[in-house]
């Protein structure tokens, strides 16, 4: 029997924020280096937080060497983009099929995609409507607020969104469902993609034009 207190969960996160610096350390390392043993250094610290990482999360090391190779060039936070769509009291919400659970339309932005363009496109591919991103409610980073710690780093833009066409679908590729939800009676949601209090505000901010974008 081991003999090893578990890690609680504040020194567990503190250890994939770790682990998600040294990951940044060397990509950007490899994407300035020149000496083939910086490179080589560079490399194997990579290999290095890969390794441990799986042993944080249950994946395979190769795969998240893999997913780390795919990132190049100086390493900075991702933006995930999310539409809200009203209708009078309702807000649009679609139900994810890698959890079953609720969020609003949209995803990563997309190379040679503009952010509007962006969740122009995720609202049309996971809802089957046509929109136009009107108005940026609130660009947040996501460890400055509720949301359960994950890796990449990502900030989060929250755009207003009117309808212009098209018809709910049934069920997408990438989603099982597309409804409208009361703001009050709103389903368990997908948290690493919109917390209650993070969605709450947006649908603040987009019903009073008064109010200035949030950001931090």
């Amino acid at each position: 029997m081991s003999d090893k207190a578990p890690l609680t969960a504040k020194t567990a996160e503190r250890l994939l924020r770790s682990l998600e610096e040294i990951t940044a350390i060397a990509q950007t390392g490899l994407t300035y280096a020149e000496d083939q043993f910086d490179i080589d250094r560079y490399q194997r610290l990579r290999e290095i937080a890969a390794d441990l990482l799986a042993d944080c999360t249950g994946l395979p090391p190769d795969r998240i060497l893999d997913w780390l190779r795919l990132d190049t060039g100086y390493a900075t936070p991702k933006l995930d983009v999310r539409a809200v769509i009203l209708r009078d009291e309702t807000v649009l919400l679609v139900q994810e099929r890698s959890d079953g659970r609720w969020a609003l339309p949209g995803g990563w932005c997309d190379v040679d995609l503009s952010p509007g363009d962006s969740v122009e496109k995720e609202v049309m591919e996971e809802t089957g409507l046509k929109v136009e991103a009107i108005r940026l409610l609130a660009l947040v980073d996501k460890r400055k607020h509720d949301y359960p710690f994950q890796i990449p780093h990502a900030y989060k833009g929250f755009f207003l969104c009117e309808e212009r066409g098209g018809a709910l679908l049934d069920s997408t590729a990438e989603t099982q469902a597309a409804r409208f939800f009361p703001i009050n009676t709103l389903p368990p949601l997908s948290l690493d993609r919109n917390t209650v209090s993070q969605l709450l505000r947006a649908v603040a901010i987009a019903n009073d034009p008064a109010q200035p974008t949030a950001f931090d």
